[in-house]
């Protein structure tokens, strides 16, 4: 999948969701992060990657997520 994906123009806009996040922020220029059903952050993949309420999310650990 990430081949294909790779192969695709950079014209080409593609809406991928995903859990394996080491493919997402790998794959992606900008990624939205959803949490339950709402936008919780967005931004490039350093930033997602970093960010301590999406780090808490994907690990199970929900205390004190900021909602949306």
């Amino acid at each position: 999948l990430a081949r294909t994906i790779r192969g695709l123009p950079a014209r080409v806009s593609l809406l991928m969701i995903e859990h394996d996040m080491d493919l997402i922020l790998d794959l992606c220029e900008h990624i939205t992060v959803l949490h339950e059903g709402r936008v919780l952050t967005a931004g490039p993949p350093a930033a997602i990657a970093r960010d301590p309420t999406v780090r808490a999310v994907y690990l199970g650990h929900t205390e004190g997520v900021r909602r949306g």
